[in-house]
């Protein structure tokens, strides 16, 4: 029997996949894998440990990258890194192999890489102009000593290059073998360096001879039909907290997982320049007298917001990683395999049939019980063996406990000189029903058993982002107690009933599914030729389903990769960026009736308001509070990363979302509870607008547009959003019989704001003082539509010269774009009524994301059907989900607007269970393109405007009691 033993350097930014029955490729890929520890950068340094860790993939991107790049701090940009200093390895059978390199410089001016030897064959390539990736090409290269060695040749080293700074960088290798039979194809990837870093993984990889569809849900089930060989290919699970990614390998399974306090940093405030305030009113004087924007920046960069070690802002920290669990089980052929994700369960199955056996796995994370739990079965009585063990990023200590459990403690890395203060514990427990479970010290063992459940539960110290006093050890403890009480039985009818709560509210038909006997990844791939409606379908499926698993009440919020993270940090630190991309994590929540799962938002709005406190008083010496371009768990809203990051306008735009959750529900106990965050971030803009004196004007000074541009004033989105925070202040206000004084101001303020303006090319400029858009701009950010969507300060009735103007300048924009971007175009087409133009975006997202063999990375779907920035960021899920509900039916105009963005693809159709404003429920069927059953379930008495193009009727209804209408507008 061939065994295929593939490596797979974990910690290192390597994935494995097998090609052909003879062909192994290792491939590196950025933020799917860690780069920690074993990872060697120039002069023997660990990479891992800086966290620099540097992504991208659009053209251009590398070499940006590669420019910034030095010795003291390294940049990785497209994969595996070599320098004099290192010399990789793996290990096989000794054998003639056909070898294939692909690699790049690490130096723009280079004109051809440096040169590589593996095992003492010299690979040499042309760089491609655009990418700086060498060609591919094949060598035969012979392995005697069973070690396949890589490293610089320094023998053909131009003597000009610097090799202190000069590296290649190899995004994959391939590896063929010539003679094809050798029985045990063994691969353990290491790296030797002078800093004597030695670190080994395994992988395998299973022989599997036929396949499977899963029967179960059909409509709302992801399936493959081979295991994941990376991250973007596992299927994921969470409970609100625990984030696991499963491959559904049967040879050698790797769980990975994530918790969603487990960052590093601590609650002390790490103020940059308390100072800045007394300079700000200078940096203003210079924009109003019209000194050049160069000047103007380094103004501000160097008196307001420089920090003491002369960068720009405050650092904030990283969202990490819970580790990974490795499964190794007996290898052999497979049959009738396939792995899925149940959607409507929230349950993950791997299922396979060896040696007339079959076996089955199913995982899935509890929110009941606060535990991810793991099934292992077989058909046949003591069939199950398999070992376990535990890995972890940051240096914890790995050991077992009794004859079942694993522990592993830890605590979060340092940052930018600063102790983690969070600490961890991740604790496995095995129970087996027959055979035996031994340990020893490190891993754990299963033989022969009947079946055997799997525990697991992480946990930190985190309180709250002051608080870091809990014990991580007794909460483990607490849940695997807590969980070993019940049967799996009981907690998988425990986790479903939960589960099932959430994700029952809403369906949704497009349409006949006509790919459906596909696996999803070959469903995506064919969506552009087969229209299949029921991928659309599964689009908004998927995007509640993360909702439910990424932001349950009383876990953190949402972040960038909600709470899934491949690297030694999330991309970007897996930081919330609240200039668009949290709040479109949360634009479903509310029409998706998922409204529990908008209030950890709600939670970090008062922590962010809290904190900004402190920063508004630091920076501009007002009242209320501000936070810029970012936030992380301790609530630090300070400008960093340059203009991009002194954006001070998230508060409004948080405020949205305190408005829309009181807009869906009418609960006005919540609306008193938000509203001191509301008030205090209108007060903030009472004290932070200034007079222009070249206008009269109140406006925000400096600023930026969401990113685009350069510092300015005034840009059309922050008028925006102070005419949204102003007029929702007041409105909260009124409501809750309060600050009438305060009221007035806001009212009199939003007058004072510059109107929104169409420029001489017909476009809604984005900058309200000045024309200067450029028609030939295609930034992925279109910030000057806020007020189309999610606001509704732009509408066809209301403002139809600047709803006209707002499709010329999105139009202009064009319709490519990176995920987020093409989720927020789906909702801006939407607004504007055109269903046909917005299917067409959702036609550029549902579509790979890359082809492994070609190296092509962008925007869609990975297989996994996580949404690509690139790489993963899950706000582009969630903005394509809320836009095909926007396509349906929208609310925002204080009525029901049925059907204002039908595509003629969706010719036959219904949503049930969808929510709308003024607290209602609403299905919704339609059939040739037009209306044919309105249900609303009013949560309460009160009238109704319904809309149907333009036909406007009104009706009253009474609470509990439903009011069907036909497609006439007529009630039945």
């Amino acid at each position: 029997m061939n065994k295929w033993l593939l490596a797979a350097c974990l910690a290192m930014g390597i994935y494995t996949s097998l090609l052909a029955e003879d062909t192994i490729k290792i491939s590196f890929r950025p933020g799917n894998e860690p780069p920690v520890d074993g990872f060697v950068a120039d002069n023997g340094k660990d990479f891992g440990k800086q966290g620099d860790l540097t992504f991208g993939w659009e053209k251009g991107c590398a070499r940006a990258m590669q420019k910034k790049s030095t010795n003291e701090n390294p940049v990785l940009s497209n994969g595996a890194r070599f320098t004099t200093g290192a010399k990789w390895q793996i290990e096989l059978p000794n054998g003639l192999y056909e070898v294939a390199l692909c690699g790049g410089s690490g130096d723009d001016n280079l004109e051809a890489g440096l040169p590589v030897l593996v095992s003492g064959v010299p690979f040499f390539g042309d760089l491609k102009p655009d990418r700086n990736i060498f060609v591919k090409q094949y060598k035969s290269v012979e392995v005697k000593d069973g070690k396949l060695t890589m490293e610089i040749d320094p023998q053909r080293l131009s003597k000009d290059w610097d090799t202190k700074k000069r590296f290649v960088m190899i995004p994959f290798i391939e590896i063929k073998p010539v003679k094809q039979k050798i029985e045990e194809r063994t691969l353990v990837w290491s790296v030797d360096s002078d800093a004597n870093t030695d670190r080994e993984f395994y992988g395998l990889v299973p022989d599997i001879r036929s396949v499977q569809r899963p029967e179960t849900h059909p409509l709302d089930t992801l399936w493959y039909d081979c295991p994941a060989k990376i991250w973007d290919e596992g299927v994921v699970l969470g409970n609100g907290r625990l984030g696991t990614v499963v491959y559904g390998n049967p040879v050698q399974e790797r769980i990975q997982m994530n918790e969603d306090t487990l960052w590093n940093g601590s609650p002390e405030l790490p103020f940059a320049n308390p100072d800045g305030k007394k300079y700000i009113d200078e940096a203003r004087q210079m924009m109003f007298e019209n000194k050049p924007v160069g000047d103007v920046w380094k103004f501000i960069y160097d008196k307001v917001f420089k920090r003491e070690d002369g960068k720009f802002g405050p650092f904030m920290f990283d969202y990490l990683n819970g580790g990974d669990m490795i499964l190794t089980f007996a290898n052999g052929r497979f049959d009738k395999y396939y792995r899925s994700l149940d959607l409507a369960d929230g349950i993950a199955t791997t299922h396979y049939v060896k040696d007339g056996v079959t076996y089955q796995r199913e995982a899935f994370t509890s929110a009941v019980s606060n535990v991810l739990v793991l099934r292992f079965t077989a058909d046949k009585p003591g069939n199950i063996s398999f070992n376990t063990l535990a890995r972890d990023w940051y240096g914890a200590k790995i050991s077992t406990e009794g004859n079942d459990t694993i522990l592993v403690d830890g605590q979060a890395p340092a940052k930018n000189g600063l102790p983690g203060a969070i600490r961890y514990q991740k604790r496995l427990k095995i129970m087996s029903d027959g055979g035996t479970v031994t340990a020893d010290g490190k891993t754990l063992t299963v033989k022969d058993a009947n079946s055997v459940t799997m525990l697991v539960s992480i946990r930190t110290n985190f309180v709250n982002y002051k608080d870091v006093s809990a014990d991580p050890v007794t909460r483990t403890k607490q849940d695997i107690a807590n969980a070993e009480k019940k049967s799996y039985q009981e907690l998988r009818a425990e986790h479903v009933a939960d589960w099932h709560k959430f994700y029952d509210r809403m369906d949704i038909d497009l349409g006949k599914a006509t790919t459906l006997e596909l696996p999803t990844n070959e469903r995506i791939r064919q969506f552009r030729e087969s229209n299949d409606p029921q991928m659309v379908s599964l689009v908004l499926k998927f995007g509640r389903y993360l909702m439910i698993a990424c932001s349950r009440p009383g876990s953190q919020a949402a972040n960038l990769q909600g709470i899934w993270s491949a690297g030694y940090t999330g991309a970007w630190g897996g930081k919330y960026t609240v200039n668009i991309n949290i709040q479109m994590i949360y634009w479903l929540a509310e029409p998706g009736n998922l409204s529990e799962c908008h209030l950890p938002f709600m939670d970090l709005i008062k922590g962010d308001a809290d904190i900004g406190q402190s920063t508004a008083k630091a920076y501009y010496d007002a009242r209320g509070w501000v936070v810029h371009h970012n936030t992380d768990i301790w609530r630090y809203g300070h400008p960093i990363d340059g203009t991009a990051g002194m954006w001070p306008m998230a508060g409004p735009w948080y405020c949205d979302h305190i408005w829309e959750h009181y807009e869906y529900t009418l609960d006005k106990e919540f609306l008193k509870n938000m509203y001191p965050e509301l008030r205090d971030c209108a007060i903030f803009y009472l004290d932070y607008l200034v007079k222009d004196p070249r206008n009269g004007y109140m406006v925000s000074a400096p600023s930026f547009s969401p990113e685009n541009g350069n510092i300015c004033v005034a840009p059309t989105m922050d008028v925006q959003l102070m005419n949204s925070v102003f007029a929702k202040a007041a409105a909260a206000a009124k409501i809750l019989g309060v600050d009438e004084d305060l009221q007035k101001q806001w009212l009199v303020m939003k007058a004072k704001l510059p109107p929104m303006k169409i420029g001489k090319w017909g476009q809604l400029q984005e900058w309200t003082l000045e024309d200067i858009d450029d028609p030939n701009n295609h930034n992925r950010h279109v910030s000057h539509l806020y007020g189309l969507h999610p606001d509704n300060q732009i509408t066809p009735w209301g403002t139809p010269d600047l709803f006209k103007a707002s499709k010329v300048s999105l139009l202009a924009r064009g319709d490519e774009a990176t995920g987020w971007s093409l989720g927020w175009k789906v909702n801006f087409w939407a607004r504007l009524r055109d269903g046909d133009h917005a299917y067409q975006i959702l036609k550029l997202l549902i579509k790979p994301s890359y082809q492994a063999d070609k190296l092509r990375w962008g925007s869609g779907l990975y297989p996994n059907f996580f949404d690509a920035h690139p790489p993963f960021q899950i706000d582009g899920n969630f903005g394509a989900a809320a836009g095909i509900l926007e396509m349906l039916l929208q609310s925002q105009n204080g009525e029901l607007d049925l059907l204002p963005a039908l595509p003629s693809e969706w010719k036959t159709g219904s949503v049930h269970g969808m929510r709308v404003r003024g607290d209602m429920t609403v299905d919704l069927t339609w059939k040739d393109g037009k209306l044919d059953m309105l249900k609303i379930m009013p949560d309460r008495d009160r009238t109704v405007k319904v809309r149907l193009g333009e036909q406007v009727k009104e009706f009253k209804t009474v609470k509990g009691k439903a009011l069907t209408l036909n497609g006439s507008l007529m009630a039945q």
